[in-house]
């Protein structure tokens, strides 16, 4: 829900306060039989539990045409996010092949967490003149835990690229604080269009995960969400087409991105929940412990943040209408994949080689209210894997599909 007013015309000084509420009710049952050494066990359930996220919040903007060519726009905001489980708990009190309890996998029952949290920001945009256009950003921004992150009880969830990751999660976790600068310049000549953008962001509390034990054969990672102190993201875009002349335009982009833990090895290691022949041990967190000690993978004090795609480019040429909105168009384009060596080993990430792969694509408008799309991708049939595909440890990975076809449409009425 949300409710706003603004104060000002648009095009002058304008004021907009308002307030929104979120509300997300989210629940994961997976139920499982099957046989882990001696341990036999029957339609047990490891799940999120029913539980919920409630979150009130206000905000105030503010946007001042300064002068004929520079615009500052600010905006502040500050919510209350709720969380808390909502399920039976005769239904908690039994979990998994060990059967242990939600309190002992989760390591508290303290599941009730409220989140206080604000956000500001403070963009310009200037026309340098009637080609060249610049924009600068800076913020700061919070964001809670969510239920996955907060209640999740050992399900199985495919999170990295390992692909076979049970997961646990912490009702303790603090909320992400980021502060982010963002940089632009855009250049439009007519026949030439491109522009280049990079941020960088410093997160502190930014939950990722510890590798928390792996299973004999080195296929299986149990990882459990925590806070690291300080994580980093840098990254830049860049574009680029030019009309060749009233029918024919190449083009190109680029995306790269960078993430790095930057506190890897944090001040204190989990000891997951286990049944010993004494009884329940609950999940604890020993001090004085490198994150991920008790998995036996040694990592460094720092390493690059797991699940961050490689650098991208793509290019390729635009065969179109002679008209300022064509009617058509047929495009040939190359995606062009770097390598991937900046990986968490510490949670077993694979270094993955880069690849190229050729689409063509088209599109018709016959009227305004009409669209027809197809085209081809990998025409060249070429046998690839994405970095984020799933590889396990011991090698068994899955590529993508060959050369496919596609064909879609849109009526507006």
């Amino acid at each position: 829900m949300k409710a706003a007013l603004t104060w000002g015309e648009v095009g002058d000084q304008q004021l907009t306060t308002g307030v929104d509420f979120r509300y997300v009710k989210q629940e994961l049952n997976e139920i499982a039989s099957g046989r882990i050494g001696t341990n036999s066990f029957t339609d047990v359930n490891s799940p999120v539990p029913d539980s919920y996220i409630g979150n009130p919040g206000i905000y105030v903007e503010y946007s001042n045409p300064i002068t004929d060519r520079t615009t500052l726009n600010a905006g502040i905001r500050a919510d209350t996010a709720r969380a808390n489980i909502t399920d039976d708990p005769a239904k908690l009190a039994a979990l998994g092949p060990e059967q242990l309890s939600l309190a002992e996998i989760l390591g508290t029952d303290e599941y009730a967490q409220t989140f206080s949290l604000w956000s500001a920001y403070l963009a310009a945009e200037h026309e340098i003149n009637c080609c060249w256009s610049t924009n600068a950003s800076f913020g700061y921004a919070e964001r809670p835990p969510n239920q996955t992150e907060l209640y999740a009880a050992d399900p199985f969830m495919f999170l990295l690229q390992n692909g076979l990751n049970t997961v646990v999660g912490d009702p303790t976790l603090a909320p992400e604080r980021m502060w982010q600068m963002n940089l632009g310049i855009d250049y439009d000549g007519g026949r030439l269009r491109c522009g280049a953008s990079g941020f960088h962001s410093w997160i502190r509390d930014y939950i990722t995960f510890e590798n928390t034990q792996v299973d004999p054969m080195g296929t299986q990672v149990n990882l459990q969400f925590v806070n690291t102190d300080l994580a980093t993201l840098a990254g830049a875009e860049l574009y680029a087409e030019g009309d060749l002349n009233d029918w024919l335009t190449p083009f190109a982009t680029m995306q790269y991105v960078e993430g790095r833990d930057q506190t890897r090895d944090s001040t204190f290691a989990t000891d997951r929940a286990r049944e010993k022949p004494t009884g329940p041990v609950p999940k604890t967190k020993v001090a004085g412990l490198p994150r991920g000690d008790f998995s036996g993978i040694v990592g460094g004090s720092e390493e690059p943040l797991p699940g961050i795609s490689p650098l991208t480019c793509r290019a390729g040429i635009r065969l179109h209408e002679s008209s300022a909105e064509p009617t058509w168009f047929i495009e040939l384009a190359a995606r062009m994949v770097d390598q991937q060596d900046r990986v968490a080993k510490s949670l077993l990430e694979s270094p993955t080689p880069g690849f190229t792969v050729w689409d063509i694509r088209a599109a018709w408008q016959p009227s305004d209210r009409f669209t027809l799309v197809f085209g081809i991708e990998n025409f060249t049939d070429r046998t690839y894997r994405e970095h984020l595909d799933y590889r396990s440890p011991d090698g068994f990975q899955v590529f993508q599909p060959g050369i496919s076809f596609y064909v879609g449409s849109e009526v507006l009425y």
